[in-house]
């Protein structure tokens, strides 16, 4: 909050400044409003507390362009992210059940490939 010809550049939705805190609080509560936002869980104060952060909100956008089929380079554009570890680590849960999804899919198809070149019969449709 910043003092301009006696106002200030940030106000709350009651025209008041804000205050310490402000922020961070508005920021929770926007990002708690976003279905699947990930909290990071904390200790604070003895007490184990799901977070949510503006740093969350870039792992966010990581995981949902990675669920989007974006490629590791195409996120490091959107991102700003230096490097393909990083990126990696934001999108590697993600990245590995889309792998294991993708590798029983192929697993279905083969075996299904198989079963018609030995009996000539076309199994259903998945």
């Amino acid at each position: 909050m910043v003092p301009i010809d006696g106002g200030h550049i940030l106000l709350d939705h009651n025209g008041r400044p804000w205050g310490e805190g402000y922020l961070g609080a508005s920021l929770v509560r926007w990002l708690a409003k976003i279905d699947g936002f990930p909290g990071v869980v904390s200790k604070k104060n003895g007490k184990w507390k799901a977070d949510r952060t503006l740093h969350g909100l870039r792992y966010y956008l990581c995981k949902s362009l990675a669920e989007a089929g974006c490629t590791v380079f195409e996120i490091m554009a959107i991102t700003g992210h230096k490097t393909v570890k990083m990126v990696e680590k934001y999108t590697r849960m993600y990245s590995r059940e889309t792998t294991a999804s993708t590798a029983i899919d192929k697993l279905v198809a083969y075996d299904h490939q198989r079963v018609a070149a030995q009996t000539g019969v076309q199994p259903p449709p998945r």
